[in-house]
């Protein structure tokens, strides 16, 4: 009851650079949904989406959660 705080992997520290690197590559994959797609090239496309999904990929739980928030809270989500 007043032990300490067991470390669960939700509570891993925050890499502030990856948490960057998922907000650019979020904002870049909704930014390129809002272009026409006739003018999207596929090569584009496919290397936006495979950035993005490369950056969500390697980062933590709370990472993770903390990009969502940030995405959502300037209107990318």
């Amino acid at each position: 009851m007043f032990g300490r705080k067991k470390s669960t992997p939700e509570s891993a520290p925050v890499r502030r650079d990856q948490v960057r690197k998922l907000m650019k590559t979020g904002m870049d994959r909704s930014e390129a949904l809002d272009r026409d797609m006739d003018q999207t090239d596929p090569a584009d496309w496919e290397r936006i989406v495979a950035a993005d999904a490369a950056a969500w990929r390697n980062a933590t739980p709370a990472e993770r959660r903390a990009a969502a928030d940030a995405l959502d809270r300037h209107g990318y989500w």
